[in-house]
């Protein structure tokens, strides 16, 4: 349908993603507890990709900040690095979050990623803006679920309660 809009009349192929399956070692584990330790029995909620408006990276942050308004606690892992990196720390600390947000940057060791993807309860993707993303598929292959925008391309192929977690496109429905 998107491309449709575009105005693309051609063939279209469905092609899904595939991904190489990460085995992690206990040293891999290890150093992921070192470097990012986290509170023990605390919901951890984990985001990856560009830190971005684009990719509703904004409505996470204030989804956080209504859990904490509502009393539950959480941690959220930020993965990644990008032109609102900036703008998302402030926010997190203007939400007065910021002591439950991880902010990692950029990471290009792939299993301190997917040790981090196993260590989560909870992959918060409400992006709009992408289609098939790689870091579904990554921590789905850690055993962690994914709650993803209904009617977005990202979410294609989830069925909620399924293989995933579906929500309308609003703060309140993402927390």
């Amino acid at each position: 349908d998107v491309l449709r809009e575009y105005g693309y009349q051609g063939a279209i192929v469905t092609m899904p993603n595939g991904m190489n399956l990460q085995t992690l070692s206990e040293q891999d584990r290890l150093q992921s507890a070192l470097r990012y330790p986290l509170r023990q029995g605390v919901p951890t909620l984990i985001f990856a990709g560009q830190q971005n408006k684009k990719k509703n990276t904004e409505s996470v942050l204030r989804a956080c900040a209504l859990l904490k308004s509502r009393g539950l606690d959480f941690q959220l892992i930020m993965i990644g690095d990008g032109p609102d990196a900036h703008f998302l720390h402030m926010l997190a600390h203007d939400l007065g979050i910021d002591g439950h947000v991880l902010f990692t940057g950029f990471l290009s060791h792939r299993p301190t990623v997917m040790a981090l993807y196993e260590r989560s309860d909870l992959m918060v993707f409400p992006s709009i803006y992408d289609n098939a993303p790689m870091v579904v598929r990554e921590a789905a292959a850690m055993g962690t679920p994914a709650l993803l925008v209904e009617g977005s391309c990202a979410a294609e192929g989830v069925t909620h309660g399924v293989n995933g977690y579906l929500c309308q496109n609003s703060v309140e429905a993402i927390a």
